[in-house]
């Protein structure tokens, strides 16, 4: 199996009682994705990420709006997981991000949807706390015991996340 030598080697680097987790499930109808969603991936490892909920392929491209069957397939996917024992980090984003524009900022939200990206921190502070209702509802259908939700813009500290001083380029 291919996947149990990394898995050996990533251990014997680890803290003992320490997990591996990897990214990779995907509710996505991109014919191009493994057909097993990153679910294959399962067996070598503690638990999986997945990354795009709630957003880009979850979410028609064009509209910014959810595709139920994607939902549905996401939840599947997570109960799938969880059922297994294992730990399913849940990533959400705020607002209708599908990234057909990417930035050093992150992500952008669907044209279509008649809303601007926000393009400052003070703006995607705004908006992360203006769509955390919406994200927490959704990551709440998915709950089990084994999930944990992650929810911010994009991944650096000036992202709005966390309070910064007058200058957020400082914070990082």
């Amino acid at each position: 199996v291919p996947h149990t030598k990394p898995r050996r080697w990533v251990e014997a680097s680890m803290a003992p009682g320490a997990l591996v987790l990897a990214n990779g499930i995907r509710a996505s109808s991109n014919a191009a994705e493994p057909s097993g969603h990153g679910l294959e991936n399962l067996p070598y490892v503690d638990g999986m990420c997945i990354e795009h909920f709630n957003s880009f392929d979850m979410l028609d491209v064009h509209t910014g709006k959810l595709v139920p069957s994607r939902f549905r397939l996401a939840h599947f996917l997570i109960q799938n997981a969880t059922s297994q024992g294992k730990i399913t980090l849940v990533r959400a984003w705020p607002g209708p991000v599908v990234g057909d524009d990417m930035t050093a900022l992150g992500p952008s939200w669907a044209k279509a949807s008649g809303l601007h990206t926000p393009t400052t921190h003070e703006g995607r502070a705004a908006a992360a706390a203006e769509w955390a209702e919406s994200a927490v509802a959704a990551y709440l259908i998915v709950a089990s015991e084994y999930t944990y939700l992650s929810y911010n813009w994009w991944y650096g500290v000036s992202d709005g996340v966390y309070p910064c001083p007058a200058d957020p380029t400082k914070c990082s």
